[in-house]
């Protein structure tokens, strides 16, 4: 009976020791987007995205030795590539029927801001217990809250006046995959390094005007993917 409770006892306390923990954490670091969304030629297809900033507060709760749900809140922007944008709307703009031929070198007046989307995504996760590291795996889905550069143009030529403007929010479906570390610090605080793979679309219109004269819209369909690479703090349960 003594060895069967001393058998007992110590396996609790392997387990115990080998538990995976649940975390709240806090994270931050750069946003490297990829595909169309990193591209710089076609206006209608591609994000012209530079490199930017992601910030996340995220939890995930182990009821089971292994297998869990996390839920994660994120916030992201990058700057995009002005120049870039600004050469492809006056090429595509030279397509459209109604509008004589945009004279080369031609003054304009182009405004546009970040690139940012806020993400609430929620989804089944997997956690190894390796020492003082914690090894963790997420599939998570949810809605994107996407808001495409603000862009505001105006050119003047001859006896012609283009206006183009777009401030529009979007929401669509996105999922995020993903893999981190969490190194155990002193009591229920642990430092935590992880990498994601972040996915979505955005559909939106950008307006045309020529001599105050509306025209069919510039419809932009865009493929947002990101990876984001973060450090963050996180408090263990």
């Amino acid at each position: 009976m003594l060895k069967s409770l001393l058998t007992i006892a110590f396996l609790f306390l392997y387990i115990m020791a080998i538990s995976q923990d649940s975390h709240l954490a806090l994270n931050m670091g750069p946003s490297f987007p990829i595909g169309d969304y990193s591209l710089s030629d076609e206006y209608k297809t591609t994000g012209f995205a530079n490199p930017g900033f992601v910030l996340s507060f995220e939890g995930n709760y182990i009821p089971t030795w292994y297998f869990g749900i996390g839920g994660e809140l994120t916030f992201g922007t990058s700057y995009p590539n002005q120049d870039s944008m600004l050469s492809a709307l006056i090429k595509e703009i030279g397509t459209i029927d109604e509008i004589p031929a945009i004279p080369e070198g031609v003054e304009s007046n182009f405004i546009t801001e970040n690139w940012s989307y806020v993400n609430f995504l929620v989804g089944p996760t997997f956690a190894y217990p390796a020492g003082k590291l914690q090894l963790n795996f997420k599939a998570l889905i949810g809605i994107s809250v996407i808001m495409p550069p603000t862009q505001e143009l105006i050119v003047k030529y001859d006896n012609s006046e283009i206006a183009v403007n777009s401030d529009v929010q979007d929401a669509r479906f996105c999922y995020n995959l993903g893999a981190n570390i969490i190194l155990k610090l002193s009591g229920n605080y642990s430092l935590k390094l992880g990498a994601e793979y972040f996915s979505t679309k955005t559909l939106h219109e950008v307006n045309i005007a020529y001599n105050d004269n509306s025209l069919p819209a510039i419809e932009r369909n865009i493929t947002l993917q990101s990876l984001h690479t973060t450090l963050g703090l996180a408090y263990l349960f």
